[in-house]
C-alpha cells in the first residue's frame, strides 16, 4: 500500500485516517520498516502520529504511539525482502526491546538495536515517543564485526558517548527536508558515533559483569571461611546462602579454576596446618583439631592433609614446634 514512501517526506495521524486505526498503524509500519504485527487493547482507541523522511539510504520515523506490542515473527523473517538494522532511540515514555534472548528497558534518551533479520519484540505499556533509524544491514557490518551480537543492548544517555550519539540522532531529526548534499555525511557520521556507542557500551558490560562476578567470588569465599567448622557444609549450602544455584556457583569457582569443594578442602586444610603449627594448641589431639574444622573422619583428614602438604599432621606438627622452639 504504501511502497511509493520508500524515501520521500510523510507525515500522518490516526485522526486523518477512516477505519481501524490499529489495522492502518500495522500496514503504515510494515511498509516502513519490515513486515511485522501489532497488538494494543484497545484497537479502536488506538492512537498514532508519525513524520518520516530520508537522509541518504536511512529512513527516520518520528513516532508517537499508545501503548502497543510488536511481534516480528519467523515467519514475517520470511517474508522481509531486505535487511535492516533499526536503531530506536526513546525520548518519553518507556519501552523494552527484545530479541536473542536479550531485553533492552529504555528509558528517555536511551539508543537501542535491533535486527530485521531475527525475530524480535518491542513492548510499550504507556504512550511513548520515539525517533527510529532503518539502516541498511551492510552499512553497520562494514563497520562493526558481528553487528548482530549488539542488538537489545541499551546504550545509556547517562554515559558520555552515549550522550554524544543520542545528541546527533536528535539534530538529524532536526535536519529531515534540509540535508540536501551532505546527506551521506550525516549518515556516515550517525553509523560511526553508533559503532563507537555500541563497543563502548559492550566493553563496560563485561567490565561491570567481571567486577560484579569478582564480588560474588569473594563472598562465597568469604562465606566458606566462616563455616568452616560446619562438617555439613557444601554447594547447595553455600548457594542457598549466597542466593543464587549451585550452577552458578560452580561457574564462578570455575573462573579461578577451582570447585566449591575444593575451595573448602583447600581452607580446611590451611585452617589445620595453622592450628597444628601453634603452640598453644600443643596439647590439643590433632583428630581434635580437625573435628574443630569441619572434618568427620580422622583418617580421611590425615589422607588429606599428606595428599596437600606431602607430610602427616604430626610431624608437621613437630616439625612446626621444633622450628618455633629454635627460633
Amino acid at each position: 500500500m504504501l511502497e511509493r514512501w520508500a524515501m520521500t517526506a510523510v507525515r500522518m495521524r490516526s485522526s486523518d485516517i477512516k477505519g481501524n486505526p490499529l489495522a492502518y498503524w500495522q500496514d503504515v509500519v510494515c511498509d516502513l520498516f519490515v513486515p511485522l504485527t501489532c497488538n494494543a487493547a484497545e484497537s479502536r482507541s488506538f492512537d498514532w502520529e508519525f513524520v518520516s523522511d530520508g537522509i541518504s539510504d536511512l529512513r527516520l520515523v518520528e513516532m508517537r504511539v499508545t501503548p502497543h506490542h510488536v511481534s516480528h515473527t519467523r515467519e514475517h523473517v520470511r517474508r522481509s525482502a531486505d535487511a535492516y538494522f533499526i536503531l530506536s532511540q526513546h525520548v518519553n515514555g518507556t519501552g523494552v526491546v527484545v530479541q536473542d534472548g536479550r531485553e533492552a528497558a529504555l528509558q528517555p534518551g536511551d539508543l537501542a538495536l535491533y535486527d530485521s533479520t531475527r525475530p524480535y519484540d518491542l513492548r510499550f505499556a504507556g504512550s511513548m515517543h520515539q525517533r527510529i533509524v532503518r539502516i541498511p544491514q551492510r552499512l553497520l557490518s562494514d563497520r562493526l564485526a558481528h553487528a548482530e551480537r549488539f542488538t537489545a543492548r541499551p546504550v545509556r544517555a547517562q554515559t558520555p558517548i552515549g550522550r554524544l550519539c543520542s545528541d546527533f540522532v536528535t539534530s538529524s531529526f532536526g535536519i529531515i527536508g534540509h540535508a540536501g548534499s551532505v546527506g551521506t555525511t550525516v549518515r556516515d557520521t550517525l553509523i560511526d558515533l553508533l559503532c563507537a556507542a555500541l563497543r563502548e557500551n559492550t566493553l563496560s558490560t563485561r567490565l561491570d559483569s567481571a567486577v560484579s562476578a569478582d564480588v560474588l567470588r569473594r563472598r562465597i569465599i568469604r562465606y566458606v571461611e566462616t563455616n568452616l567448622s560446619d562438617p555439613d557444609l557444601n554447594v547447595e549450602q553455600i548457594a542457598g546462602a549466597m542466593r543464587m544455584s549451585a550452577r552458578y556457583v560452580h561457574m564462578l569457582m570455575r573462573e579461578m579454576d577451582s570447585t566449591p569443594g575444593r575451595l573448602i578442602w583447600s581452607l580446611r586444610l590451611d585452617r589445620c596446618a595453622q592450628a597444628l603449627s601453634d603452640p598453644a594448641n600443643a596439647a590439643i589431639p590433632v583428630a581434635q583439631i580437625a573435628y574443630a574444622w569441619g572434618y568427620k573422619d580422622a583418617a580421611h583428614f590425615a589422607r588429606s592433609f599428606r595428599s596437600r602438604f606431602d607430610i602427616s599432621p604430626g610431624d608437621y606438627r613437630r616439625r612446626a614446634l621444633d622450628q618455633d622452639t629454635q627460633a
